[in-house]
């Protein structure tokens, strides 16, 4: 009855919603409509325009941003372009064309709120120059060899002379380039470096033609991570005390009608890991606007963890994911999203996981919005070891197994059907309250256990348990308030409350009673969630920090069943590496969150994980 009422709760303030879009009927109301223009408190916009070095405007030039996102634009007849929505950060601006020469890439700040212009001057070039393996420029409009002293070498009948006529030549020789070895002191040591600078100067003016007219940026990490807990205080990996290492690069660029992009990821250590990810996302148009994208997972595990062998064989440490989502603008204020995800895991007896999506949004006006969505989201114990990175967040690698804590030893995906509806205002600029109500129905509810002795009686941070608490139901609601304190600073809250009613009793709760009693589902439970963001820029010294702190309680509950989160990231700049188009990062990262936080996962899902250890992870990150 009470998953009735929500429903039709929810058609209801759709149903109004769109009469209010027919009618329009204040003239205030029109008049908001037709001056008011849509603004985002988290984003700014950078705009410029692209001239040659006479002052003349250029058309039809890429020019890329590369930053908290990647972004393309195409000069206009007039040389100028734009970039709209621009999460706040820094960014790196670069121009391709084959024909000018690039300008050097520019480095510019995006604060929130606020316009970036820029001005990019190009030269032009018919026969653009080449730098060849750092030696030097060649000019590639002269000729390599100059006739009277080709004459004269030819001429020269010593042994040296007729050695260098007669050498071998390779790809990576021009037809002349072993003569231009002979200088007239007859030194072959002298202008070495001419020489090889000569002799591959072919070679990079062809690879200089290939790629030219692709705008490829991207992003590669190597990192190392560890994980440790409050009882040892020792960095572990797995069974050894040596940190993981890990390998990441992201690739993308515009293609027709859209942006495509690839990932790939390896580790190395006793549970090694190889990670390849592709997706593509169309260009944003008046009716429809795509994505879609597959990835694949594969491990393998070399430890000694009985537990974790018997349970998930070599053969079976894979994972395949498909989705295709797409947003379509149904009006002017109207937009429906749709779309689904289908997952197939290695060591799930059950068939693929399929999880579809619909949302249905509507702009009341610019600066209010209300949505409404429903989801099925099928989710595997284990999967977050296979998973590739969602957004911006960064990736940790798996570096842990797992097993199941029945004794039957079988795997139970988690099925969520969650039904939503929200409204967000921006009451002034920079600042957004929003409030959502939501109703979730839950199969196979996972709990996530660690520091559960193994079969061998030892405690191991790399290597967990997973088990189902049952079936149950959870209604609530969320009350949030963001806001930019300044173009540097940025805070947000979130206040949740649910309220649960306990369905099918797991027959898992026997053997979880002793490791994790404080974490039983009861029927009539009270959950709360106070989670709190902050991002912060500090321009002196260009470093960004993010943190993020949540609290979850059980206020229902005898048992102490108070998790605390935190994830705290510090981005630092190096601007003395910065001597060629990248741009480099220092980064340093604490977290013991188990799962990526999303609006749409269970109340339960980060409240049943039993002492996460914490995980540390540091490297250098290069932009391009």
């Amino acid at each position: 009855m009470q998953k009735n009422h929500f429903l039709a709760t929810i058609v209801l303030m759709v149903g109004v919603c769109l009469i209010l879009d027919v009618c329009e009927v204040s003239a205030q109301f029109s008049k908001q409509q037709s001056s008011a223009t849509a603004t985002n408190d988290t984003v700014g916009s950078v705009e410029g325009v692209v001239t040659n070095e006479h002052g003349e405007v250029i058309e039809d030039v890429v020019v890329s941003a590369l930053g908290a996102t990647t972004v393309f634009a195409v000069s206009n007849k007039d040389g100028e372009f734009s970039f709209k929505d621009l999460p706040p950060g820094q960014y790196l601006i670069r121009t391709h064309n084959q024909n000018y020469l690039s300008a050097r890439s520019l480095l510019v700040q995006v604060p929130t709120l606020s316009q970036t212009k820029v001005s990019l001057r190009l030269i032009t070039s018919d026969t653009p120059q080449v730098l060849v393996a750092g030696l030097g420029t060649q000019d590639l409009s002269l000729p390599l060899v100059d006739d009277s002293e080709s004459k004269s070498i030819e001429d020269d009948h010593s042994e040296l002379a007729w050695r260098l006529r007669h050498l071998k030549r390779s790809a990576l020789k021009e037809v002349d380039a072993g003569i231009q070895l002979i200088d007239h002191d007859k030194s072959v040591f002298v202008n070495s470096l001419d020489v090889l600078s000569r002799a591959v100067s072919g070679s990079a003016r062809r690879a200089v033609t290939l790629f030219s007219e692709l705008p490829l940026s991207g992003q590669f990490d190597l990192l190392a991570g560890s994980s440790f807990n409050d009882q040892t205080e020792k960095m572990l990996s797995g069974p050894t005390t040596s940190p993981l290492g890990v390998a990441y690069l992201s690739l993308e660029a515009p293609i027709a009608k859209g942006e495509w992009s690839i990932q790939g990821a390896l580790t190395q250590g006793d549970l090694s890991s190889l990670l390849l990810a592709s997706s593509y996302v169309s260009s944003a148009s008046k009716a429809h606007q795509y994505r879609a994208g597959l990835s694949y997972t594969m491990q393998n595990y070399i430890g000694g963890n009985i537990s974790a062998l018997s349970s998930v064989a070599d053969g079976q440490r894979n994972a395949g994911r498909i989705y295709a989502y797409d947003s379509w603008q149904a009006t002017q204020k109207l937009n429906l999203s749709y779309g689904a995800e289908y997952a197939r895991y290695g060591y799930l007896d059950s068939r693929g996981l399929f999880s579809p999506r619909v949302e249905v949004s509507l702009d009341v006006i610019p600066q209010l919005q209300i949505r409404a969505l429903a989801s099925r989201r099928e989710i595997a114990p284990g999967a977050e070891e296979f998973q590739p990175p969602s957004g911006m967040n960064i990736w940790l690698p798996p570096e842990r197994t797992f097993a199941p804590l029945s004794s039957n030893g079988e795997f139970k995906p988690e099925r969520l059907q969650h039904y939503e509806a929200s409204v967000e205002h921006e009451i002034k600029p920079g600042t957004i309250i929003g409030f959502r109500a939501f109703h979730q129905n839950i199969s196979d509810q996972i709990v996530t256990l660690f520091g559960v002795a193994t079969s061998q009686g030892t405690a191991d941070l790399g290597h967990y348990y997973v088990a189902s608490a049952g079936d149950l139901q959870a209604q609530g609601w969320e009350v949030s308030l963001s806001r930019a304190l300044n173009e540097h600073l940025r805070g947000t809250i979130h206040y949740t409350q649910a309220r649960t009613n306990l369905g099918n009793a797991s027959q898992d709760w026997p053997a979880l009673l002793i490791p994790a009693p404080s974490d039983k589902v009861q029927n009539h439970d009270r959950l709360h969630d106070v989670t709190t963001s902050m991002e912060a820029e500090i321009a002196q010294t260009d470093t960004r920090v993010m943190v993020v702190y949540s609290f979850i309680t059980n206020s229902q509950s005898l048992l102490n069943t108070t998790k605390t989160r935190f994830d705290v990231q510090v981005h630092q700049a190096l601007p003395f590496l910065n001597f060629t188009n990248a741009n480099w990062e220092m980064l340093l990262a604490l977290r013991n969150f188990f799962r990526e936080t999303l609006a749409e996962a269970s109340v339960y899902d980060e409240l049943l994980v039993t002492n996460p250890p914490k995980r540390i992870i540091g490297g250098l990150t290069v932009r391009f």
